[in-house]
């Protein structure tokens, strides 16, 4: 009856925060992608955001796009052009995230692709060659907000803008708010790491006072 109750009881947990946005590892960069797309004037907007691993702006990029298909289409141009992005800065180790499923899919699997955006995938493959590291990434599309708000600001504008370590009034505050997650992370884990130090070096201390004789 003890152990019955005694599951009632809340313990208190701590847990890390995986439903935002994940900052990039180690020495990466990552390129947020999104598109807005204009059915009726068959235009799209690209949202393109660059953050290291403490979430600080690289770069953030408006690109307008004219002769857009379809939304489908909208995307998979969002996706190059993060790429060409990347390369074009020079960049070595990159994390490429975006929410269409069906683009980042296509991505990392191994056989030729055959859909109506064969050839955009042929050339991603190609230029991620580029890269020393280049992993493809999918999101969901409250993780992916900033990219999102970008692209969707640029396409009520449309207007092509590129800034450099600074970010679009619109998403300043998602900004913030994802540096503030991630520094409470990384101050999480360095208290882990230095409570997982203390508890080696006194089970060291055990063993050493236990291999002494009196």
């Amino acid at each position: 009856m003890l152990e019955l109750d005694g599951l009632k009881s809340s313990v208190p947990v701590e847990h890390l925060c995986v439903g935002g946005w994940v900052a990039p590892i180690g020495m990466r960069l990552k390129i947020n992608f999104d598109a807005a797309f204009n059915k009726h004037k068959k235009e799209s907007c690209s949202g393109l955001v660059i953050r290291n691993n403490k979430a600080q702006i690289i770069v953030s990029k408006i690109v307008m796009n004219s002769n857009i298909p379809s939304a489908f289409a909208a995307e998979a141009v969002a996706c190059l052009q993060a790429l060409q992005l990347g390369l074009y800065l020079g960049l070595r180790k990159v994390e490429i995230e975006g929410d269409s499923r069906t683009v980042i899919r296509k991505l990392q699997v191994e056989y030729e692709d055959r859909s109506e955006i064969a050839v955009f995938i042929n050339d991603f493959k190609k230029l991620s060659l580029g890269f020393q590291t280049c992993v493809f990434l999918f999101t969901n599309k409250d993780v992916n907000k900033v990219a999102h708000l970008i692209a969707s600001e640029g396409i009520r504008m449309r207007e092509s803008t590129y800034l450099v370590n600074q970010v679009f009034s619109v998403t300043a505050e998602m900004v913030a708010e994802d540096q503030r997650k991630t520094e409470s992370m990384r101050e999480l884990r360095s208290r882990r790491v230095g409570d997982e130090e203390k508890n080696v070096c006194l089970n060291l201390s055990v063993e050493d006072l236990s291999g002494r004789r009196v």
